[in-house]
């Protein structure tokens, strides 16, 4: 995969800055984040199927957080859109925005399986 592929994942370089260089940290952060995300995933999919915008909004605020802290910038985007839908009770928004984010992960797993 190119770097220009890596980008629209993360932005590894900053990363990396973040963690001082160590890649099997970051790997090991990613794993973490990768667990966390399966783990919300289901709440936040029954949150989303019975209209819990205050638990949607919740869930999205706390993954894009973690996004962030790895740069993930796709995923934190992802996760800011749903949490503003839920926050607006957009139901419409929300589920778009909840497949959205799906995709964003699908790509950093496929991401990360290639570098492997």
């Amino acid at each position: 995969m190119s770097k220009e592929q890596s980008i629209n994942v993360m932005d590894s370089s900053t990363a990396l800055e973040r963690i001082g260089g160590d890649f099997s940290f970051l790997n090991e952060l990613l794993d973490l984040y990768s667990e966390e995300y399966s783990a919300r995933h289901k709440d936040l999919q029954e949150a989303v199927e019975q209209n819990d915008f205050i638990r949607v909004e919740e869930i999205a605020h706390s993954l894009k957080g973690a996004s962030a802290n790895l740069s993930l910038t796709n995923l934190q985007k992802a996760s800011y859109e749903l949490e503003l839908s839920a926050k607006k009770k957009n139901k419409e928004n929300v589920i778009r925005n909840f497949h959205h984010l799906d995709v964003e992960f699908q790509k950093l797993s496929d991401w990360r399986q290639q570098i492997e």
